[in-house]
């Protein structure tokens, strides 16, 4: 990547000024073209789901669709978000192109990432420290071309000495993913509740989930993507040799003859 045709400053970031930036290029960079982008990548799993709930489905087979869900959505908001990164066009149609081949090999990716997850988080290696090698897992295969295990490698090389910075990164998406479901839960019954004065629903988050915990799980795709790649960005920014590249930008926008 040339960091001087980027549309955003490349420089070392603390995760806050991460998390920030990323909300920043969601309501800005994004804008109304995210808000397209999600309602192709996120209405219809939403609405399976919400269908499946209706048909009486069971909460824990709903949040088995959502999760596969999840994973298909944020694809194209990875793919936008490195777009984004570098110019200020972004053609749904040839993002959709580039999206759709890509569901299948992430699904598998991520299923086995999940089984591995599962089988030897507890034998061999804690979960946390075996997740944050797996954090940057859709940036590597979708931008970088690579497998699961190369990715597994790729990840490692990234948190080599900044494992405590991946973690907390972990943390911090986890965080911000419950606000959503739960800022959702409760503005939702808000409204039903005290604006409307509707009937109370059957389903509530605390019996397993809700209409309203989905659309809360799905709203907050477009930033978790946003912030996980950005923060890939600046991993790679620190770890590899980006620095020479980010001196220049500062010399290209610095002032005339300094040094």
């Amino acid at each position: 990547m040339n960091v001087l045709s980027t549309r955003v400053v490349l420089r070392e970031r603390t995760l806050a000024e991460v998390f920030d930036l990323a909300f920043r290029f969601v309501a800005v960079r994004g804008g109304r073209k995210y808000l397209r982008l999600w309602l192709g990548a996120c209405g219809p799993p939403l609405a399976l789901c919400l269908a499946l709930r209706y048909l009486q489905v069971e909460w824990g087979w709903v949040w088995a669709v959502a999760l596969a869900g999840f994973v298909i959505a944020q694809i194209p908001f990875t793919l936008a978000a490195s777009r984004l990164l570098l110019g200020d066009d972004l053609a749904l149609g040839s993002l959709t192109r580039a999206w759709l081949p890509r569901i299948p090999g992430q699904l598998v990716m991520h299923a086995l990432a999940a089984t591995l997850l599962g089988v030897t988080g507890f034998v061999v290696i804690p979960i946390p420290f075996l997740a944050a090698r797996f954090l940057y897992l859709p940036e590597i295969t979708l931008l970088e071309g690579s497998g699961l295990v190369r990715a597994y490698e790729r990840g490692t090389r990234l948190c080599q000495g900044r494992m405590a910075h991946a973690l907390e990164t972990c943390a911090l998406l986890l965080a911000v993913w419950a606000a959503f479901i739960l800022g959702a839960e409760v503005l939702g019954r808000a409204v039903q509740d005290d604006l409307l004065s509707l009937p109370a629903p059957a389903d509530a988050l605390v019996n397993g989930g809700s209409w309203f915990a989905l659309c809360g799980f799905f709203a907050a795709v477009p930033f978790l993507a946003t912030a996980r790649f950005l923060a890939y960005i600046d991993g790679r920014t620190r770890r590899e040799a980006w620095d020479v590249q980010l001196r220049f930008t500062e010399l290209a926008n610095g002032p005339r003859g300094s040094v």
